[in-house]
């Protein structure tokens, strides 16, 4: 009894019951948006870069042209405005689920808890924001023909290394001495690399964070400075502040506005909760497109070895 009265308490329990969905499964927008919130506000990256939501699966990328300011004569007409234009770049939303499942021993366990599922809903939100931050640096593909994480979608680095003469490449191997890469050189040239025209307080470096320790034990060996290397504390290079993500590629770097990395979260969102008695659990389907664009290629750079 205790069991099922368990059971029952977490089927009515929760941030999102029964009737906050449509037919189908489909979230409410109100709730597809609080899903996008939390995953946002669970990863401190994707929380820095541009999230665009749309209810369609498919999203131009619009920007606005550089130098919009003209004279015009008092009684005369304009002719230039500053009009939103697509920058060549589309969201083209691919779907990915999440499965998860809780147990009727996790249900006795919390049956006292009446935010049970709104934890689990936290924690799944968590882990879907972690995964969609690490295919940003490693998706290389969007086809997924043979079954690979990598392959659910092209990443934010894939897409710069696809964008040819539309952004700014360095080579890393240029930069490699003695079998070791020379970080402040390579950074050096990456950060020159971009136009001036982009160049701000906006720009950030993003990077392994083994690279960044690998970047601190060099500069920390010269004279003077071995207080960086004792407190590694390396936030900055030539003025930019530097951004540590595990699931960058080794030997890869960014400079770019964090704003200018796109991620594109479609608002129809399917949930479906389904009760297994044979498995003895609880099984749930989260199925969410999502996309990842470099809304201007111009003003970005990427080194990575080519």
């Amino acid at each position: 009894m205790a069991e099922i009265k368990g059971l029952r308490g977490l089927l009515k329990s929760g941030e999102i019951t029964a009737e906050s969905q449509r037919v189908g499964g489909v979230l409410r927008p109100q709730q597809a948006s609080r899903i996008i919130d939390l995953m946002v506000e669970s990863d401190d990256f994707l929380g820095k870069v541009t999230v665009e939501r749309s209810s369609r699966l498919q999203k131009d990328v619009y920007e606005i042209a550089q130098e919009v300011l003209v004279r015009v004569p008092e009684g005369e007409e304009p002719t230039d405005f500053a009009q939103i234009t697509n920058e060549g770049c589309t969201l083209n939303m691919l779907p990915a689920q999440l499965f998860g499942r809780v147990l009727f021993s996790s249900l006795r366990d919390n049956q006292n808890n009446p935010q049970f599922e709104s934890q689990l809903l936290k924690k799944w939100s968590a882990r879907f924001a972690e995964n969609v931050v690490r295919l940003g640096f490693v998706g290389t593909s969007d086809t997924y023909a043979n079954k690979k994480f990598v392959e659910l979608n092209k990443g934010w680095v894939q897409l710069l290394k696809d964008a040819g003469g539309k952004t700014h490449t360095v080579d890393s191997a240029a930069y490699v001495q003695s079998g070791a890469t020379d970080w402040p050189e390579y950074l050096g040239a990456v950060i020159e690399a971009l136009p001036d025209r982009y160049k701000s307080a906006k720009c950030k470096i993003v990077m392994n964070i083994s690279d960044h320790e690998a970047l601190i034990r060099q500069i920390g060996r010269r004279d003077g400075m071995g207080a960086v290397l004792l407190e590694g504390k390396l936030k900055e290079m030539l003025g930019y502040d530097i951004e540590r993500v595990g699931a960058m590629p080794r030997g890869t770097v960014i400079f770019t506005p964090l704003e200018n990395l796109i991620y594109g979260a479609c608002t129809q969102i399917e949930r479906y909760r389904e009760l297994n008695g044979k498995g003895r659990c609880i099984d749930y389907t989260f199925d969410m497109p999502f996309d990842y664009q470099v809304a201007i290629p111009d003003a970005a750079v990427i080194g990575y070895a080519g």
